[in-house]
This record gives structure tokens, C-alpha cells and sequence, in this order.
């Protein structure tokens, strides 16, 4: 990396590390956070589930359920949510997985384990996805996807894959650190006469391969990570690339996320900020991008993509009043995003706004099944998942 590359991670890491700082204060050393004491992962996993199989200490939900997004057109998905305990002290673990298969031939695979082993001193992530589906690129600018009209010259078949695993280790009470590694893969075929010509395709080529890996430190105070009430996430990692296309070529990608819980009567204030830049020679199918399930909700996942973005959200989640002085199993969510993008933080192209609605329903303590309608610039999409988007 250049001397001028390295001051830009740094000024972006300090914004980061900033809104972390003034957000709470770090615990003491010897403390656990919240969710690790044992009254209180009592209170989140041990009450079997009422929706689901119960075959042990291992819980699954399963559902059918169709969903619509702008990428995929309407689908019908099937899957579940699968949790354990690994043990007495640790949080409950998840995974939840689907299989869809949608109107226009798509068929999408993916699941994303989230475990606590050893009294939650060692945490384990994998985020798995495997995509075979119809696609549409619009180029690697925002003006470029912003003015491109979705049609015959934006088509193309995309077969891809992704396989990411994460381990972090326990440091000191909310920190963890440890790394990642990225495994990936896209191959486009039936291209349009327009997107053979494009120069990011031209350049990276049509089957791309790519493994990374790299450090990460997460500080986390999190009362349950998966469907937090109250405390901090704030997370950092720099992965190193090495990509196999038309030609072998390196990169490098920053990843910075800060979530932040605020618990009120009844409800959670929940808001995310994430920052995404990378570095080098990166290829158009690695590219930042919004409009997954997980940020800006609503807009066509690829169609945004650019080396350098950043969003926020702020969400609203209500718990509708069930038995008396309960919770009930019913819940409602609203929020508001904006993101940008564009070839690094001091040239930002664009404004994507976001807006959206969802409902919730508990499945198991704590773990939910949600269905989110998101609008975006001219685009809008049905979500159906489980876990929170952040």
C-alpha cells in the first residue's frame, strides 16, 4: 500500500473508532458483557421453542415462505432456524438457512452460522452462499448504474459462490480478535455485447476467483448478538487478495461496521454505519455494493457497486404486549438509510436513500423470522428472513 493509501485507512478507521468511543465507555477488564452472566443467558435460551422441533438442547424452526426482490423477481423459499447451546455459559447459537428458488430459474443457497463455544471465549462465523441465477450488471460507477436502464443490454448469467469463515478469540472482557478468510468465486456467461466491452469486465474477466484473508478485532457488548436490546458492536478487518481472472492480480479490502442498541419501553432503537474500501486492483465482482438483505434494503443487489461505500441506518423496533407484564411473540420494525459510493472517500458520486417497514416473529427466544418491505431510488423489494439485518 502507498504512504497516501494507508493515511486514507487511517483517517477512516479513527472516524469509526470515534463514534465507538462517544457511543459508551469500555468495561472493566475483569467484566463479562451482559449477555454472559448466567441469569441472563437463562433468560435468552433456555425457554424451548413453541414454533419448532425440539430434539434436545438442539432447536429447529422450519418455514416455506415466498419473498420478492428486484435481482431475483418473486421466489419461494424453504429453510429454517437451527440453534444450540455449546454450553452452559455461552449464548445460544444459530444458523439460520434457506434454499429459494425463484419465477425466472434462479436458485439461491445460503446460511450463516453464528457460534459461542467455551463460555463465549471463542466465537466461530461462517457466512456460506451459493447464487445460480440470471443477473444484470450496470457497469462499476454510480452514474454508470444510476443511468443504465435494466434490459437486454444489462443481462447475463452469473454462477457464483462464497465461503467465509471467521474465528475470534476473547482478548479482554468485550474484545475479541482473530481472522478471516474469504473464499470466492463468479462466473458470468451469456453476456450482452455491452458488458463483454466494459472496461471492468474487460479487465477482471468473466470467471474470477478470488481468496483473502486477514485480521480482524471485534468489540462487542452486545446483550445477544443476534437480536441485541442494548449495547455496542464495533468492528474492524483488512483482508489481502489475491485474485485469479484474466490475469492474477492482488487487493486489498478495509471493513469497518459500528452498531449501536438503545433499549426503550417496550422497543429497541437499533443504528448501523458501515464503511467498505478497497484497495488495488479489485475486480467488478468484488466491488462494494448495497441492496443486500443485511444494509440497504430495497435496491438490486450488484446494481451499486463501486470500491469505496458507506451507509447508515436507523431502525425502530417495537414489541407488541402479550401476556400481562410479557412480551409477546409479535413485533414491528421501521427505518430509515441513506448510503454513497464512489472510487474513494474523497470522490463520493451519489446519495442512495432507504426507507422500509417489517414485521417480526419470535421463533425461539430471542430469534426471529422477519419479513421486510424496502423501498430505494425507483426500486423496491420483499424480504423474507430470519435473524435481525444487523
Amino acid at each position: 500500500m502507498t504512504l497516501g493509501m494507508l493515511r486514507k485507512v487511517q483517517r477512516l478507521a479513527g472516524l469509526v473508532v470515534a463514534l465507538g468511543v462517544v457511543s459508551g465507555e469500555l468495561r472493566a477488564a475483569d467484566e463479562l458483557p451482559p449477555a454472559q452472566n448466567e441469569a441472563a443467558a437463562d433468560v435468552v435460551a433456555d425457554r424451548a421453542p413453541e414454533l419448532g422441533l425440539v430434539l434436545g438442547d438442539v432447536w429447529l424452526t422450519p418455514f416455506v415462505a415466498p419473498a420478492y426482490t428486484p435481482e431475483l423477481g418473486f421466489l419461494l423459499s424453504a429453510g429454517g432456524m437451527l440453534s444450540f447451546r455449546a454450553d452452559p455459559k455461552s449464548p445460544r447459537s444459530s444458523v439460520p438457512m434457506s434454499v429459494s428458488y425463484s419465477a425466472s430459474g434462479a436458485l439461491v443457497l445460503d446460511a450463516r452460522v453464528r457460534s459461542y463455544l467455551a463460555g463465549d471465549r471463542v466465537r466461530f462465523d461462517i457466512d456460506v452462499w451459493s447464487k445460480d441465477m440470471v443477473d444484470h450488471y450496470f457497469g462499476a460507477t454510480y452514474p454508470a448504474a444510476r443511468d443504465t436502464e435494466l434490459g437486454e443490454d444489462t443481462r447475463y448469467h452469473r454462477r457464483s459462490y462464497q465461503l467465509k469463515p471467521v474465528l475470534l478469540g476473547r482478548v479482554m472482557s468485550s474484545l475479541f480478535a482473530g481472522a478471516l478468510l474469504d473464499i470466492n468465486r463468479t462466473e458470468a456467461t451469456e453476456m450482452s455485447s455491452s458488458m463483454e466491452v466494459d472496461p471492468a469486465v474487460v479487465t477482471g474477466g468473466s470467471a474470477i476467483s478470488n481468496v483473502g484473508s486477514g485480521p480482524m478485532v471485534r468489540f462487542d457488548t452486545r446483550d445477544f448478538p443476534q437480536n441485541a436490546f442494548d449495547g455496542m458492536l464495533l468492528q474492524g478487518s483488512f483482508a489481502m487478495y489475491r485474485t485469479v481472472g484474466v490475469a492474477q492480480s492482488t487487493y486489498q479490502v478495509l471493513d469497518l461496521d459500528y452498531r449501536q442498541y438503545l433499549p426503550l419501553p417496550r422497543a429497541t432503537l437499533a443504528w448501523n454505519v458501515r464503511a467498505r474500501h478497497g484497495f488495488g486492483d479489485v475486480p467488478w465482482t468484488e466491488l462494494g455494493g448495497v441492496g443486500s438483505p443485511y444494509d440497504l434494503r430495497g435496491y438490486r443487489w450488484g446494481r451499486y457497486r463501486q470500491k469505496a461505500i458507506a451507509y447508515g441506518i436507523v431502525e425502530y423496533r417495537h414489541r407488541f404486549v402479550g401476556a400481562p407484564s410479557e412480551l409477546g411473540r409479535h413485533g414491528a420494525v421501521a427505518w430509515v438509510g441513506l448510503g454513497t459510493l464512489g472510487a474513494d472517500y474523497t470522490s463520493l458520486e451519489g446519495v442512495l436513500p432507504n426507507v422500509g417497514v417489517g414485521y417480526r416473529l419470535v421463533v425461539q427466544d430471542r430469534l426471529n423470522a422477519r419479513l421486510d418491505v424496502g423501498l430505494g431510488r425507483g426500486e423496491r423489494a420483499l424480504y423474507f428472513n430470519f435473524s435481525e439485518a444487523f
